[in-house]
């Protein structure tokens, strides 16, 4: 069999049910493609591996970015669901009449994952119902009694205990201090229910700072406030129930089958939704205070909207809440040509010590962070962004010093600007991509239609999804659902939708030692430009 390691393929992998979402959209909006070795394949991000052919990333054609790493691109937009009122209401008469009430009793804050409100607000993504579900007790349990699995018992006992004051010292203070009716008034004070009165807040403030003046010691309200519940509980007898969470929660997990348990959700899941739509920027309130309609806060999910409003972004990921964690990201050189793909596949290397990448990531950004103390102001101008770091991230973004040069001269108004500080970005920028990487990214701005997919390599356990690929003529390569090491054997015998690499490249050290050069045309005339 022929030997991959000089063979480039471009892989995206997924699961079932987005593939099967996909499919009834009719393409891909824009998806993240990695390209990696044929001999180290791809098996993160899903069980699924759809393998396009190279034509499809090409940086020729403009739309198809192309970046040297797992690099910082626009995420899809928030999807979420309409839910079905009827449906819900169902599911969660089921749960009432045929579970436990201990259960409701004990797992009372997990209810809330069956709210209809709840799930349109937080289920984010086709998968999103199965996530928010899978570990749902209530779930859980109506999924074995549909089984027909024994249920485990949730055990608890009642017990009672006698409250003890320890004499701590500033317990001791306290009670040396304040009367009882001081106490006392303290006690309610700190009541949620009247934390928010002024008088109270001020009274609240005079008890805490006689303890602190007549002590000595600068007490924090709280410290003192838990002192003073503790000295007026003493010898109060307090009847809970002990549960056997652990136990209890151990069972249920041992007795549920993940596979088929998600084959169970995804069906009660179809029964709640209504429909699917991409979240908007409106406001979804109105002036009372009422939610505004499904239709007014989401757009219609499509192939072309999804497309739309992921190229409506920015070629990078979003500014906001910028970290040094991201300077990695952002710093990936964009590549231009099959040529400069080719350059950058010398990078590709299977990263065996986690730990040690780690390390460096952390050193990154850390060095991130050097930079943006030098030119960060004592007063942020927006208190939800660091303006520093994000200047800094927004110029490692951009191919040279003159450009990062100009972006750092544009943030001036929130930054103190220093002559080498282009510099610095541009190094630590080159030093980032001269690490090794799993897999170069490529992001099309585009929709990547059906009829690009060269093959389909799915578990064999996915009957129904093979039968509607075949039915589209889509061509389905099968692996044991037991063994998903065998989706990179599989490469070999799709060989022919690979890229092999010339036998004499350049090598790593010869790439590092002198700035990269703008390798193509489109560089050239960028340059031209500037």
């Amino acid at each position: 069999m022929q030997d991959l390691s000089n063979t480039l393929f471009a892989i995206h992998n997924t699961s079932a049910l987005n593939l099967n979402k996909t499919l009834d959209l009719g393409g891909f909006p824009c998806p993240s493609i990695a390209i990696v070795k044929g001999s180290e394949g791809h098996t993160g991000y899903g069980d699924i591996s759809i393998i396009f052919p190279m034509s499809t990333v090409d940086p020729v054609d403009d739309d198809n970015y192309v970046y040297s790493h797992d690099a910082w691109t626009p995420v899809a937009p928030t999807i979420q669901c309409e839910v079905n009122r009827d449906g819900l209401s169902r599911l969660k008469a089921a749960c009432k009449s045929q579970l436990d009430e201990k259960c409701f009793l004990r797992f009372g804050p997990e209810w809330t994952c069956l709210d209809a409100q709840f799930i349109e607000e937080e289920v984010d993504g086709f998968d999103g119902l199965e996530t928010l579900f899978e570990k749902n007790p209530f779930m859980q349990l109506l999924y074995l009694k549909s089984q027909g699995v024994e249920l485990p018992t949730l055990q608890c006992e009642e017990k009672t205990e006698v409250h003890t004051a320890t004499l701590s010292p500033i317990v001791k203070d306290v009670m040396s201090v304040l009367s009882c009716a001081e106490m006392e008034e303290l006690e309610m004070l700190t009541r949620p229910e009247n934390i928010s009165l002024k008088e109270n807040v001020a009274r609240r403030g005079e008890i805490y700072k006689k303890v602190t003046d007549l002590t000595g010691h600068p007490y924090r309200g709280l410290q003192i406030s838990a002192a003073v519940s503790s000295i007026l509980n003493a010898g109060k007898v307090r009847h809970y129930t002990e549960w056997n969470d652990a136990e209890f929660l151990h069972d249920l997990s041992e007795k549920t089958d993940c596979e088929t348990y998600r084959t169970w959700l995804f069906e009660q899941c179809e029964d709640i939704v209504n429909r699917w739509g991409i979240l908007n920027d409106k406001f979804p309130y109105r002036d009372d205070g009422s939610r505004r309609s499904w239709d007014y806060t989401h757009d219609p999910l499509t192939l072309e909207s999804m497309t739309n409003v992921i190229c409506q972004r920015k070629n990078k990921g979003d500014l906001l809440n910028a970290s040094s964690f991201l300077f990695k990201y952002a710093a990936a050189n964009r590549l231009y040509s099959m040529e400069d793909i080719i350059k950058a596949s010398e990078y590709l290397e299977v990263i065996d010590d986690e730990t040690d990448m780690e390390s460096i990531e952390h050193g990154i950004a850390t060095m991130a962070e050097d930079i943006a103390d030098s030119i960060r102001k004592t007063h942020s101008v927006d208190p939800l962004r660091d303006n520093a770091m994000t200047a800094i991230i927004e110029a490692a973004m951009l191919d040279t010093k003159a450009e990062m040069r100009r972006c750092l001269e544009e943030n001036q108004e929130f930054i103190h600007l220093k002559s080498d500080t282009a510099e610095r970005i541009y190094d630590l920028k080159e030093y980032v991509n001269s690490l090794p990487t799993r897999y170069l990214e490529a992001k099309p701005h585009r929709a990547v239609g059906l009829d690009e997919i060269g093959i389909v390599m799915l578990p064999d356990d996915k009957l129904e999804l093979r039968e509607r690929l075949e039915n589209l003529h889509i061509d389905v390569l099968e692996y044991d659902h037991t063994k998903p090491e065998m989706r990179t054997e599989l490469l070999k015998s799709v060989s022919y939708l690979g890229m092999t690499l010339p036998e004499h490249t350049m090598t790593k050290t010869d790439s590092h030692e002198k700035e990269p050069e703008k390798t193509n045309e489109k560089k050239k005339q960028k340059d031209r430009s500037m």
